[in-house]
């Protein structure tokens, strides 16, 4: 054996330089000589923020950050570390330049590209999906995730910004990506996977409608025309709560199959009314308020009155069904939510009436009520 370590390599010039071995947890562990310290997302953010927070804290930086031009060229940089980074390193790059993304230009297109393909890289690392999956839905699934990371890809170059939209569909992003983290099959069934897909596709293309007008819009097969008996399921779910919320639910596609004044606002009503009659009755005010009071719950997840918020409705309501889920179910429901919020009355400068990113938004919110009722 070589008198240098066997862990220890040479670089072009044949100066040593530290090899990455691995821990138990499976990150690499770096040998600087008498310190080995374990390389995670966590450490190389916490080493970017200290680089660049006195610089982020500079008037306007951010702002310019945002510009399209830079955002495509920090993709461009970023689509060239996913080429070159190992496979064993892939998971820890994707979700670094996710926060270094996020780290750099806030809520922003470029972020929410990052999330999308972690999102798209945890789906295909979960080998267990064959056993809780049809291949059907195997295949439709790993299609939905390729075609919300293309999307998403594509809006850093659109020509037109409005930054709540921006955020919330980051919120519905974070969801799927909560969504494909999750570990075991037991924490997940294939109907809600692939309600919470269907869901982020449909916020995605809503908002392609919305900052790119002018684009003719890809839609692949949409929620109608994909595994019926899981919409039905759904119907039958939510029937069983209240008959009246199906009422409400075909009153909303009413809504945008007889367009009139204001329709595209109008119809976006229609949705935030199906959404609260539906949580109202899944879980009453009574209900709700005891089960917060009793778990001591903070203060901020009620209204100014003291009513339980649609946040803390769909925690008391996933709470009972799958702790796990909590997370990923309440960004998916608030990022569609706040998607409807902005077509109503053309909030902060918002201004179209395009009855296309409403029906999305709708398909979106179907899905978003399979992740929490299914």
């Amino acid at each position: 054996m070589d008198e240098e370590s066997s862990d220890t390599e040479r670089n072009e010039a044949g100066d040593q330089k530290p090899a990455a071995d691995s821990s138990r947890s499976g990150r690499p562990v770096y040998d600087l000589g008498r310190r080995r310290f374990v390389m995670d997302e966590a450490r190389l953010l916490q080493i970017a923020r200290s680089l660049t927070e006195p610089i982020l804290r500079s008037s306007g930086l951010r702002q310019m950050l945002q510009q399209r031009k830079m955002m495509e060229a920090a993709l461009g940089s970023f689509r060239y570390m996913d080429r070159i980074a190992p496979s064993t390193l892939k998971a820890l790059e994707l979700s670094t330049t996710a926060s270094i993304a996020r780290t750099f230009t806030g809520s922003s297109l470029l972020a929410v590209e990052r999330i999308a393909r972690v999102a798209d890289f945890n789906l295909s690392t979960k080998k267990w999906l064959e056993d809780i999956a049809k291949p059907r839905y195997l295949d439709q699934l790993f299609d939905t995730s390729k075609f919300i990371t293309s999307i998403s890809e594509s809006l850093i170059s659109a020509h037109r910004l409005y930054e709540p939209v921006v955020q919330a569909l980051e919120k519905t992003m974070l969801g799927w990506r909560d969504m494909t983290r999750l570990a075991v099959p037991r924490d997940i069934s294939a109907e809600r996977l692939f309600a919470a897909g269907l869901a982020t596709r449909d916020a995605t293309l809503a908002v392609e409608v919305i900052l790119e007008p002018d684009e003719e819009v890809e839609v692949p097969a949409g929620w109608t025309d994909g595994p019926t008996q899981v919409r039905e399921q759904l119907r039958a779910r939510l029937a069983a709560i209240d008959p009246k919320v199906l009422t409400k639910w075909d009153g909303a596609w009413e809504r945008l199959w007889a367009p009139g004044p204001d329709a595209a606002s109008q119809a976006a009503g229609s949705v935030v009314e199906l959404i609260d009659w539906t949580l109202r009755r899944a879980a009453p005010d009574k209900v709700v308020l005891r089960w917060h009071s009793d778990g001591k719950r903070p203060v901020h997840e009620l209204d100014d009155k003291g009513r339980p918020t649609r946040g803390l409705r769909i925690k008391y309501l996933m709470a009972s069904r799958n702790p796990r889920l909590v997370k990923a179910a309440s960004h998916l429901s608030e990022g569609t939510i706040a998607l409807l919020a902005e077509m109503q009355g053309g909030k902060h400068g918002l201004e179209f009436d395009d009855l296309e990113a409403v029906k999305f938004t709708l398909y979106a919110v179907e899905g978003a009520l399979g992740l929490i009722f299914l």
